[in-house]
């Protein structure tokens, strides 16, 4: 029987700046991460969401930007702080 309160582990911090979501792309993370299969199969048939979590672990002194996209610096945001970001809703 499958645990839906179980924790969810083995999910690290990203290394590099991305866009996220496609839902094509959603469902990409939702197998990739949730473990066992039949869990993310289960979850993948009711309604999910992908909520980053984005939090300084350290001071970024350099990025590598694309032109091709529109950025934005949350100036106030310390190692202390979090901000919420929904990236795909099923």
């Amino acid at each position: 029987m499958l645990d839906d309160n179980a924790p969810i582990e083995d999910v690290v911090p990203a290394r590099f700046v991305h866009i996220d979501q496609s839902e094509t792309g959603a469902r990409e993370v939702l197998r990739d991460n949730i473990h066992p299969t039949k869990l993310a199969e289960k979850l993948g048939k009711t309604r999910w969401s992908i909520i980053n979590v984005w939090r300084p672990i350290k001071p970024v002194y350099k990025v590598r930007l694309n032109d091709n996209f529109e950025w934005t610096k949350l100036k106030s945001m310390s190692t202390g702080s979090a901000r919420l970001l929904r990236c795909q809703d099923s």
